[in-house]
């Protein structure tokens, strides 16, 4: 890792026309307008929704075995990499050796419960939390306007479940209108209900308020504990920014993390008279949903495939990749701090490595990224740990027998007890011997970056996570899509018609062992 000089976004404002910040607004919403109005009130438009009560839906159970493919223990276990540390705050040091490929060290645990959810159209979840009562948020998006999707307004609607501790629903939500929108991440909130952030094209449904452009918005909305929808707000003036991540704040507020990507969407400059720029985004709210302030910070020219996380401390931690030399690009992760100063940059040097998922470590600080790395022509999971000061103390390329023709990509990450848990996909893993198409990928390592288990669940379709959590009992918790009505998903078929035709959300709960 190559150290980058430290800058100063908020701080140097007065003193350069480099770096823009705009914070600290009067609190009041012309941006920001409610699509439903007051405490307890429903999206506009939700009076087609049954009440939480009548809405029973449990899914369908597919499995409650051992995962088929779980790892076999091998002779050794393998090691992760030597930790490189950080040479000082804000700069990072290339380990010494390089990330050492690792197997299994035993098999994964029991199944406790596999679950679809979804209707006749496609349905993917993308994002899961564990909620403190042992249950779950699970949010993403739909087209389906039956089974356990309440509606669909158009195109793909934004789609919200909760679920008690074996997988049962215990109310459903959407939101949408005539184009698409969709959840990116999901919270539990103080009160027992849940934050939602996501994007939206829409002018529609319960997105009706007249906007000065129709391209994607963020949005976000508060639910209570029934499910019932407390205020859902759209936020246009934050031009192209792209939801990533949502939490509650300790006021009662929400913090809303994002991106801005100049190649996907029009793109507001962080810099006064600048143009589209990427850059990583802050957007805060107070326990109404209005907008209370916000910050910008601009990335390096070229920057993609931006996944940007909330930190800990307030802050933003964000990873992309950048060109460097012709073909050649460099996985780098900022650390922004809660006031919009960098507060660190670090670049890894090896290409071919690549973060999709950064999840806060509540126990020694700090983050866990989850990605993939190209070996031997293939593709294989990398783990690694980020430390407090932006330096990374281990990171771990978590295959066995990497080979040309190999897939495994991880999309999600959380820390489980005495170690991290993560998920994704994968095609042409060795434990897949059938090569049944694109499967679920899970891999538990322990703190060291060990990896304890894989297990690889699907069937001749494609399947796969995108999303990790752990359950509040520890279980660990893959989140994504299925295709597949047969293998591990044998039990598809039935009901379903023709199930290779369209996808339906899949949640796997693994047994603590």
């Amino acid at each position: 890792m190559r150290p980058f000089p430290a800058l100063c976004l908020c701080a140097a404002l007065a003193a350069t026309t480099a770096l823009a910040c705009s914070c600290s607004s009067d609190g009041t919403p012309p941006d920001s307008s409610p699509a439903g109005q007051g405490a307890g009130a429903s999206p506009q438009g939700r009076s087609d929704a049954p009440p939480a009560a009548e809405t029973p839906a449990s899914g369908t159970e597919v499995s409650g075995a051992a995962p088929a493919g779980a790892a076999a223990a091998p002779e050794t276990a393998g090691a992760a990499s030597e930790p490189s540390g950080a040479t000082s705050a804000g700069a990072a040091a290339a380990p010494e050796t390089p990330a050492a490929v690792t197997g299994p060290a035993g098999a994964a645990p029991d199944i406790e419960w596999s679950r679809l959810y979804g209707g006749s159209g496609n349905d993917e979840i993308r994002a899961v939390a564990a909620t403190p009562d042992g249950g779950l948020l699970a949010a993403g998006r739909s087209t389906s306007s039956d089974g356990d999707v309440e509606f669909n307004r158009g195109d793909l609607d934004a789609w919200l479940l909760k679920l008690d501790r074996q997988g049962n629903i215990e109310w459903r939500r959407s939101f949408g209108g005539s184009d698409w929108e969709w959840i990116n991440s999901v919270a539990p909130t103080s009160d027992g209900g849940a934050v939602v952030a996501g994007d939206a094209r829409s002018i529609d449904g319960d997105f009706d308020r007249a906007r000065p452009n129709d391209g994607p918005t963020v949005w976000a909305a508060r639910l209570d504990s029934r499910g019932e929808t407390a205020w859902l707000r759209i936020f246009d003036n934050e031009g192209c920014l792209r939801s990533e991540d949502v939490s509650e704040a300790p006021d009662g507020g929400v913090v809303i993390a994002g991106m801005c990507d100049p190649v996907l969407t029009p793109c507001q400059s962080c810099r006064p008279g600048g143009a589209g720029e990427n850059s990583i985004r802050a957007l805060r709210l107070d326990a109404d949903g209005y907008s209370v302030s916000r910050f910008c910070y601009t990335l390096p020219e070229g920057a993609s495939a931006l996944v940007a996380s909330l930190a800990p401390d307030g802050g933003i931690v964000a990873t992309y990749t950048v060109p460097i030399a012709g073909a050649v690009n460099e996985t780098r992760i900022t650390g922004v701090d809660a006031e919009g100063n960098l507060a660190f940059e670090i670049a890894l040097s090896e290409d071919g490595k690549s973060l999709a998922a950064l999840a806060p470590v509540a126990h020694g600080g700090g983050l866990i990224g989850a990605g993939s790395a190209t070996v031997a022509g293939g593709r294989v999971p990398w783990l690694a740990r980020i430390g407090n000061d932006g330096g990374i103390a281990w990171d771990t390329l978590a295959g066995e027998g990497a080979a040309s023709g190999v897939r495994d990509r991880l999309r999600g990450a959380a820390q489980a007890e005495g170690g991290f848990f993560a998920a994704g996909s994968t095609e042409g893993h060795p434990h897949d011997p059938e090569d049944r198409g694109e499967d679920l990928l899970a891999v538990m390592a322990d703190s060291d970056g060990g990896v304890v288990w894989t297990a690889v669940l699907g069937g001749s379709g494609r399947d796969g996570a995108s999303a990790a959590a752990v359950a509040a009992d520890g279980g660990p918790i893959a989140a994504g899509e299925a295709r597949s009505a047969d293998g591990d998903l044998a039990l598809r078929a039935e009901g379903e018609g023709d199930p290779s035709s369209h996808t339906d959300g899949w949640i796997v709960k693994f047994r603590n062992p």
